[in-house]
C-alpha cells in the first residue's frame, strides 16, 4: 500500500501533466493543501518561500487566481483535482453512512443506498433524459434507423 508521501507526489505529478509546475502547486494549495509536499503551508507568502518555480515577481497571488479562469491547462488540473477530492469524500461518507447502518440508524439507510448505488454503480451510463423523451413521440430509435432507407 502506498504511503501519503508516494500519493501526494503522485497527486502533484499528475497535476503537472496538465500544467506548470507554478500552477500544480497553486491548485493544490488553494483546494486541497493536505496534499502538498510541504506541510503547514496557510498563506501566499508561506507558498511563495516553500516553492521556487512560485518565486516570481509577477506572480502574485491575485495573478495566480487567473489562472483559474484563463488558463486551460489549469482548469483541466482543477477539475482533475476536484474530482479526485469528491471521490475521496464520498468514500468517507460511505463509511460513516455504512457504521450508522450497522447501529441501527434507520435514517442513515436511503442515504447509505443512494451512495452506494452512485459509488458503485460500475460505470453503467444513466438514460438519456432527451432520448427517452423523444421516444415518447414514436421516432425510431438511432438503431432502428441503421439500413433502412426503404421507410423514404
Amino acid at each position: 500500500m502506498a504511503n501519503a508521501g508516494d500519493k501526494t507526489a503522485g497527486i502533484i505529478s499528475k497535476l503537472k501533466q496538465f500544467t506548470s509546475d507554478a500552477q500544480a502547486y497553486y491548485i493544490t494549495w488553494k483546494f486541497a493543501p493536505e496534499l502538498l509536499p510541504k506541510k503547514g503551508i496557510k498563506t501566499f507568502e508561506e507558498l511563495v518561500d516553500a516553492y521556487a518555480c512560485l518565486n516570481r515577481r509577477d506572480y502574485t497571488e491575485a495573478y495566480c487566481e487567473t489562472w483559474l479562469t484563463v488558463d486551460e491547462g489549469a482548469q483541466k488540473a482543477t477539475r482533475w483535482l476536484m474530482q479526485r477530492l469528491h471521490q475521496s469524500r464520498m468514500m468517507q461518507l460511505y463509511d460513516t453512512l455504512y457504521k450508522d447502518v450497522l447501529e441501527g440508524n434507520e435514517k442513515a439507510c436511503t442515504p447509505f443506498l443512494k451512495i452506494s448505488k452512485e459509488l458503485f454503480s460500475g460505470g453503467e451510463q444513466k438514460p438519456d433524459p432527451y432520448k427517452a423523451m423523444l421516444q415518447g413521440f414514436g421516432l425510431p430509435d438511432e438503431e432502428d434507423d441503421e439500413g433502412s432507407d426503404d421507410d423514404i
